[in-house]
């Protein structure tokens, strides 16, 4: 195998170490949307800066590193840049539905109102759909590019003199 088979053998494994890392953050983003309207806005408050802190420490360097490494890379092996186009624009989103946590944190400072808990309530499941739906396509779409790289048989044989 090649040395650039091998480290993008090593990507593909790192990518779904990072993958599997995510998994109990958005776990967590479900369990506080279960604890809307079950407990007291600045506990809730509390919960979501939570969420918001592991989004900062964890989903936004994982989306750098995709946007930076992961996908031009995709990109190169597939030979178009349309292959990570729709993941680049859900990355888009998923910051977006982050930012509106932000805001629906700033409304807990007095127990929010029915609109603004649904408001809530569709931001964190939200958030927790676009996450889980985003790696499950990278996953099943594009990490198997990092598999099917070209290896030694590109590579000209040895000559023997």
């Amino acid at each position: 195998m090649t040395e650039s088979a091998r480290s993008l053998s090593a990507e593909r494994a790192f990518a779904g170490l990072e993958h599997r890392d995510l998994r109990p953050g958005i776990d967590r983003v479900h369990e506080v949307g279960r604890s809307v309207g079950t407990i007291a806005a600045p506990d809730l408050s509390i919960v979501l800066l939570d969420v918001l802190d592991w989004f900062e420490r964890v989903v936004e360097p994982h989306i750098a590193w995709e946007e930076a490494w992961l996908y031009p890379e995709l990109d190169r092996l597939a030979g178009t840049a349309w292959a990570t186009k729709a993941e680049r624009h859900e990355h888009h989103h998923i910051r977006h539905v982050a930012a509106r946590l932000e805001t629906d944190r700033d409304r807990l400072r007095h127990e929010p109102s029915h609109d603004q808990s649904a408001e809530l309530l569709a931001d964190l499941f939200g958030l927790e759909a676009l996450l889980r739906a985003h790696i499950e396509r990278e996953e099943r779409f594009l990490l198997p590019l990092l598999d099917e790289a070209p290896i030694d048989w590109l590579e000209p044989a040895p000559t023997t003199a």
